[in-house]
């Protein structure tokens, strides 16, 4: 299984669900057979292109932002004997057929909208995230308590309140202070929903081939064929900027080289070889500019396995008063290389009405991973550090105390993991 080749270089298919040959096997859904055009001793080529612009379509009904939607698909093929003027003319001997075709997207997300900080939140000033409400105990939702007024009564740790639920702007965490001037602005007023995610980015597929094939006599026949497929799907495409987005960059860069020799022995002998190889790279990760960031000399954050790159960071958010909803920092750091080698060997013997084939087949499959997920640090956040530590565990009525984002202000950290 090496991948399909370009649409349009496919001279012949067949698909196999049940009752597989041999050297198929056995699957469950399904296999697919190809094989693949050659040229002739006519020079011929073609071109296409499809084209799609969202601004020829209908704006969609009840969302903030008109949807991007770009398609471009284009290619084209050349083929036709191996011709090198006063050289070699290959014309009745050597073929040559050719492709590349490249699909590009440009696309966004519909109208959603997700929660930043407000101003007042990256001053200190929770004062916007009380709502007045008394929770069961006396305690006020949302109010912020000072870890650093930290008692023990009766044996039982106490907080006193930030006055107005505010946090002076000394205590603020330098570290934390610098990563939030990395987060956008919120467009419009409220603790929630007051940011138009619409992130817009690009998809690719880039696909090239050759094939050359090669009468050697009458009997024997030798064909080269060697196909290039790229792509690039980014995923987690969160509309955030440099270097706190979660995207990942799915980039796959593969190599499909083969070499097939055919000889026909006799008219009902047929010999066939054939030696590939499949190599795919496909790193998931964030891109290399996220992985090398260099967060101790622009933040200030110490303490990656790696040495570099920006720390996952989450729980910023309380459902009702807003905070950060998305999470920030790379999910994913991921660089995996698969190879796969193969041989093959068959016999085909026509007699009479039957036919008998014989073969081998070796392959050898490597797997290498430079998985760094979880090097740059992973930072959980909560509402327990500026909470009070005697609700702990208690049923206020429905609401809660403290507050995530104004314990991330304060770089209290609920928990933390890295891996080495």
């Amino acid at each position: 299984n090496t991948g399909p080749p370009p649409a349009a270089m496919v001279q012949e298919f067949a698909l196999q669900t049940s009752n597989y040959a041999a050297e198929y096997g056995q699957v469950q859904g399904g296999v697919f057979i190809m094989a693949t055009r050659s040229g002739t001793n006519d020079l011929h080529g073609d071109a296409w292109e499809y084209w799609q612009n969202n601004l020829l379509d209908a704006r969609k009904p009840f969302v903030y932002t008109a949807a991007l939607d770009r398609k471009d698909d284009f290619g084209a093929t050349f083929s036709g004997p191996v011709l090198i003027p006063k050289v070699y003319n290959g014309r009745n001997k050597t073929f040559f057929f050719m492709i590349f075709e490249d699909a590009r997207n440009s696309v966004s997300s519909a109208g959603a909208l997700n929660t930043m900080p407000t101003l007042a939140y990256r001053q200190g000033d929770f004062s916007g995230a009380l709502t007045g409400r008394t929770l069961t105990g006396g305690y006020a939702e949302n109010a912020i308590y000072d870890p650093a007024t930290t008692t023990l009564v009766n044996g039982v740790p106490t907080r006193t309140v930030f006055p107005g639920n505010i946090i002076p702007q000394s205590r603020l965490d330098p570290v934390a202070l610098k990563i939030q001037a990395l987060i956008p602005l919120p467009v419009f007023s409220g603790n929630l929903n007051n940011w138009p995610q619409g992130p817009q980015y690009k998809t690719w597929s880039a696909q090239a081939a050759i094939k050359v094939d090669h009468n050697i006599s009458d009997t024997m026949k030798i064909s080269f064929y060697v196909d290039q497929p790229r792509n690039r799907a980014p995923g987690g495409m969160d509309g955030l900027p440099f270097p706190i987005t979660q995207m990942t960059n799915n980039v796959a860069n593969t190599w499909i080289p083969r070499i097939n020799y055919d000889y026909s022995i006799s008219p009902v002998l047929l010999l066939h070889l054939g030696v590939g190889m499949f190599r795919n790279f496909n790193p998931s990760g964030a891109p290399l500019a996220i992985e090398n960031y260099d967060a101790a000399g622009q933040l200030g954050f110490k303490g990656s396995a790696i040495g570099t790159g920006f720390p996952r960071i989450s729980g910023l958010s309380a459902s009702a008063a807003g905070g950060l909803g998305p999470g920030i920092g790379p999910t994913n750091m991921d660089l995996p290389i698969y190879t796969k080698g193969t041989s093959v060997a068959s016999l085909l013997y026509i007699r009479g009405n039957h036919s008998y084939k014989f073969g081998a087949e070796f392959a050898l499959n490597a797997f290498a991973d430079n998985q760094a997920t979880g090097g740059s640090g992973v930072l959980n956040f909560s509402a327990l550090e500026t909470g009070q530590p005697s609700t702990n565990g208690l049923n206020l009525g429905g609401g809660s105390v403290g507050f995530p984002y104004a314990s991330f202000l304060l770089g209290l950290v609920d928990n933390a993991t890295i891996q080495p």
